[in-house]
């Protein structure tokens, strides 16, 4: 019996270990920061190009705080750090790289899942091996620091042109900007961007009925028009009020015309 039970837990023992070596040998290739400290761990195996990333302040990092933000620590968590991938040290640009380049969820979560969706459309599969993402929201949704200060850029649809300020062979703009939802079509050229036609009959700014792509939004208010509180009416050319006595409620009406004649008084013969 007491072989029995030493065979039963040298089993368990093997099993476990085996378990535990799949582990260690499994890819594990998602990363929670920008880089492993060199120019070849990470995002830093693709992103860091001929002509500099973000490694020791290079160009990719100079485009950030020149064109996307000052605010160190909306991406660095200290002075000298790697950025995380997930967040930051400032209070409300607190995101890290998922800031910009992730998806906006219901109750305030953020994730990546349209950067990771581009990777993988682009052939770059490393991030499915930790994750399973839902859809990513469509690409005219902004990412969440596009509606704070300190951000430069606000429109996901880069209608004003500055989410476009790098190119990753030339470090200057290249007419693109960025695929927030990870379809590969990037900005105008993605069909979530089209324009739309705000239906605004009456011309107020708000939709007819509650069109949300009008100005002012869908909401339609009600609007109080002037009203006269009396009314003006003519007086004939004939007739002259003037003031009697000291009360200025006292008119005497004099009528212009022909002279009044008195009628003839009659005699008796």
């Amino acid at each position: 019996m007491r072989h029995a039970c030493w065979s039963t837990g040298r089993w368990v023992l093997v099993i476990l270990g085996a378990l535990v070596l799949a582990g260690l040998s499994w890819p594990v290739l998602a990363y929670d920061q920008y880089s492993d400290g060199t120019a070849t761990g990470n995002c830093a195996a693709c992103h860091e190009t001929t002509i500099g990333g973000f490694q020791s302040r290079g160009v990719l990092h100079d485009a950030h705080t020149i064109n996307a933000t000052g605010t160190c620590q909306a991406c660095h968590t200290r002075q000298g750090d790697i950025p995380l991938t997930y967040s930051s040290g400032d209070g409300t640009l607190n995101k890290g790289c998922i800031g910009c380049h992730g998806s906006p969820r219901t109750g305030g979560a953020v994730d990546g899942a349209g950067l990771r969706l581009h990777h993988a459309n682009k052939g770059v599969s490393v991030c499915a091996d930790c994750h399973g993402d839902a859809a990513p929201p469509a690409e005219s949704v902004k990412p969440v620091y596009y509606t704070l200060a300190g951000v430069v850029q606000t429109n996901p649809c880069n209608a004003d042109g500055k989410e476009d300020f790098w190119n990753r062979d030339t470090g200057l703009p290249d007419g693109k900007g960025l695929d927030n939802d990870g379809d590969l079509l990037v900005d105008a050229a993605d069909g979530d961007c089209a324009p739309v036609t705000c239906l605004d009959n009456d011309q107020d700014g708000y939709g007819s009925p509650g069109d949300p792509t009008c100005p002012r939004g869908p909401t339609i208010r009600a609007r109080s028009r002037p009203t006269t509180s009396a009314t003006t009416t003519a007086t004939p050319r004939s007739t002259k009020s003037r003031m009697t006595g000291s009360s200025p409620l006292r008119t005497r009406t004099v009528t212009r015309g022909a002279p009044s004649r008195r009628p003839l008084s009659s005699t008796t013969s």
